[in-house]
């Protein structure tokens, strides 16, 4: 679902290793991975609720919306 909201995540994804990319569901994978694509693994609490907000304006399921909450960090 993810993928498909976002458009150029897929390009994102594709620089990610499988083994960060299966296992997003903590706020320490996600760092990791920030750290990979070159972005400062403390930018996450900065754009959780940013991409949250978009996510949620284009009709995301409440199932995204709080497991990407609950995997940042971010407040509800």
């Amino acid at each position: 679902e993810l993928l498909k909201m976002v458009p150029g995540m897929d390009s994102l994804t594709g620089m990610i290793p499988d083994d960060l990319a299966s296992n997003l569901g903590n706020l320490e994978s996600v760092d990791k991975v920030f750290g990979v694509l070159g972005l400062d693994p403390g930018m996450v609490q900065k754009f959780a609720p940013v991409i949250l907000k978009y996510l949620t304006g284009e009709g995301a399921s409440e199932s995204l919306i709080s497991g990407l909450t609950d995997a940042w960090g971010a407040a509800k």
